[in-house]
């Protein structure tokens, strides 16, 4: 398996590496101006294609492409583009043209601006799950509430404006709240923990005696068939039996 990977990748770094010869890429008499253009483009078609280099391509390179303008910090956009290809947003993913890089910068950077709107409070309208995975937050099941996460994101910004303040921060949520939805939901034989809750904007639970009985509980409820279908519901049961 190691061995097909090896191949695999070195593969795909010929291909790049043809291709950028083929546009001129790998001439010497090429201006240092058209190298950058050319390293910046190559950088875009390795992260559509995995980001095998583990580097992100940053707003500025984005920028520098011709034809391509408006990429803007503190967006991934290695993962829009990412998405874009697994959504045919690439003709050929190896030589991708402005219009469709400008697309997906376009279409994320509408996501973000909707997204920060409604963390905000500035808005009502929720993100939508195009709206997340174009930003870049993605899902581990496709039956996940898009509405109800959106509100705890919201609480947790009026909260503290830190706490949703970057991708990472908001991927952390995003895992604390599909780790508890499919405990609830009976998908999930893990616990409840009380950095969870506090991810969740659930409050009531502040010792380990507590977070124990709560999950002691969710699991009598359960085997009565006693369902726990939203956040809200889990936050009046922690009212009811432990707060």
């Amino acid at each position: 398996m190691r061995a097909k990977k090896i191949v695999l990748l070195w593969t795909k770094a010929i291909f790049i590496s043809s291709f950028f010869i083929a546009c001129g890429g790998g001439s010497s008499d090429n201006s240092l101006t058209n190298r950058t253009i050319s390293s910046n483009l190559e950088e875009v078609i390795d992260d559509i294609n995995g980001n095998f280099n583990g580097v992100s391509v940053t707003a500025q390179e984005l920028n520098a492409i011709e034809g391509v303008s408006g990429a803007v910090e503190g967006v991934n956009y290695t993962k829009a583009l990412q998405y874009a290809l697994s959504h045919g947003g690439f003709q050929d993913p190896f030589n991708p043209t402005a219009e469709e890089i400008q697309k997906v910068i376009d279409e994320a950077n509408g996501a973000k601006e909707k997204f920060n709107s409604f963390i905000q409070g500035e808005s009502v309208e929720k993100p939508t799950k195009k709206e997340f995975e174009a930003l870049g937050i993605y899902f581990p099941s496709s039956d996940i509430n898009t509405d109800e996460l959106s509100e705890v994101l919201n609480k947790k910004a009026q909260e503290d404006p830190t706490t949703v303040n970057t991708l990472s921060k908001i991927e952390h949520i995003v895992d604390s709240y599909f780790k508890v939805t499919s405990i609830l939901a009976h998908k999930n034989s893990d616990e409840i923990t009380i950095e969870d809750l506090k991810n969740l904007a659930i409050d009531g639970v502040d010792s380990l005696e507590d977070i124990n009985l709560l999950n002691q509980i969710i699991k009598e409820k359960q085997a009565k068939g006693e369902e726990i279908k939203t956040l809200e519901e889990l936050q009046e049961l922690i009212y009811t039996y432990i707060s």
